[in-house]
């Protein structure tokens, strides 16, 4: 089985008001914690749109999404091509056939980056059914049937009534998602640690969680280093293990400190100097 660690940067913290702006995953083994690879792809969006704070804290440069960003439904379909690669769950649907769907992990997702990606994915199927072409035949027959039925009107009943309006056609449930509906949420894990097995956290924030683990470096809170992060945190969560001093480049006696080691010589560190 594939696990599949990922973490979206927003515009702000409302999934209605608010957009993404940047996706990043990494696949890795469930047993062995090798990367098998990495995922990311940037956004465009509206700049007037989103909250300055929110920009500033998520290394936003815009020279480089100008350069680098892809409209929103073309972000969601690479995205989704990539699960599409790990989708190692099974699945029964009502029709009784079996289906598979990826397994996804994140800090905090079950509270932010589930809910908003389909919050977001929800609003990329209404822009692309708005401009299907079942909907441009609507409008078309629309207006067709108000021209008439103004000249019906205008004319005072002498010109043919144009019966009942076009029925408008409905959206659907828009594109399949082949994602598992519960994600393994790495806060809840730490909060575990903290309740049941008595780890001390001065607080729940990613970057506090990795540096009680010793995987802390510096956080640039770009989507890629958020990942990196959070999937060399997995194995320590699972097993309890606080090390407060770090992780030495020399472990080689813990087998979750091997994978972690592993996982953060896997991953690319990301360089946001540009955002500085």
């Amino acid at each position: 089985m594939t696990i599949v660690f990922f973490d979206l940067e927003t515009t702000g913290l409302d999934p209605v008001a608010h957009t993404v702006i940047q996706i990043a995953a990494c696949a890795v083994d469930r047993v062995t914690f090798d990367v098998i690879e990495y995922f990311e792809v940037k956004v465009k969006f509206n700049v007037s749109k989103a909250n300055p704070d929110a920009l500033t804290i998520n290394s936003y440069n815009e020279d480089v999404w100008k350069a680098e960003a892809v409209m929103p439904g073309v972000a969601r379909d690479k995205f989704l091509s990539f699960l599409s690669r790990y989708k190692s769950v099974p699945k029964l649907s009502k029709a009784g056939n079996i289906y598979n769907v990826a397994q996804l992990a994140g800090y905090n997702s079950e509270r932010f980056d589930i809910p908003f990606f389909w919050e977001w994915s929800k609003k990329i199927d209404k822009h692309e059914f708005s401009r299907s072409g079942e909907m441009k035949h609507y409008n078309e027959m629309l207006r067709e049937y108000s021209l008439v039925k103004l000249n019906h009107t205008q004319s005072n009943g002498s010109t043919p009534h144009p019966g009942e309006p076009p029925t408008k056609p409905e959206m659907g449930y828009g594109k399949f998602l082949p994602i598992n509906f519960w994600s393994i949420d790495l806060l809840q894990l730490a909060l575990f640690n903290q309740i049941m097995r008595g780890v001390d956290y001065k607080d729940l924030k990613l970057i506090t969680v990795c540096e009680k683990h010793g995987v802390a470096n510096v956080q640039q809170h770009d989507a890629m280093d958020d990942i990196r992060l959070t999937a060399a945190l997995f194995p320590l969560l699972v097993q309890g293990i606080a090390l407060d001093n770090g992780i030495s480049q020399e472990a080689t006696g813990n087998a979750a400190e091997q994978m972690t080691m592993s996982i953060l010589d896997s991953l690319p560190q990301v360089d946001t100097s540009y955002a500085q």
